[in-house]
């Protein structure tokens, strides 16, 4: 008969140092299946910290659609600017990631019908387009 151990399922993967760039492999392991990065100290310390944070909630703390919902697309979009910007010359690692990545925002997206201050019934293209110029801002500045 065998024996079944269960294996411990942290709720983060462990990932470099916040002083430590991080490697395309080491974002590899804080995106979710569908292709999503969720929110995490891990994905923020690397795409930005604190100056991440709080330019989302500068954009959407008076959004009316769910902020949880939009922050793992904000995370999300954070990680393609800093693979495009910071890890170019290892784009044969990251291409496939980021590609599953751009076919969960694509998938995804259409139920966001909301502009970046809240107002009902904005071009949920015009949102997608300030959150990638704002993710790229934020990248740029690391």
């Amino acid at each position: 008969m065998f024996h079944l151990e269960r294996a411990r399922v942290e709720s983060e993967p462990e990932v470099q140092s916040e002083d430590a760039p991080a490697s395309a492999a080491g974002l590899a392991q804080l995106q979710q299946i569908d292709g999503a990065f969720p929110p995490s100290k891990h994905v923020y310390a690397v795409v930005g910290g604190d100056a991440a944070r709080e330019r989302f909630k500068a954009l959407f703390s008076q959004s009316a659609i769910s902020v949880s919902e939009i922050e793992v697309l904000w995370v999300t979009l954070l990680v393609l600017a800093y693979l495009e910007a910071k890890l170019a010359d290892e784009a044969d690692v990251w291409v496939l990631m980021a590609e599953k990545a751009q076919a969960w925002i694509a998938a995804s997206f259409g139920s966001l019908s909301t502009t970046p201050t809240g107002t009902e019934g904005g071009d949920a293209g015009t949102l997608l387009q300030t959150m990638e110029a704002e993710a790229k801002k934020v990248v740029e500045k690391l």
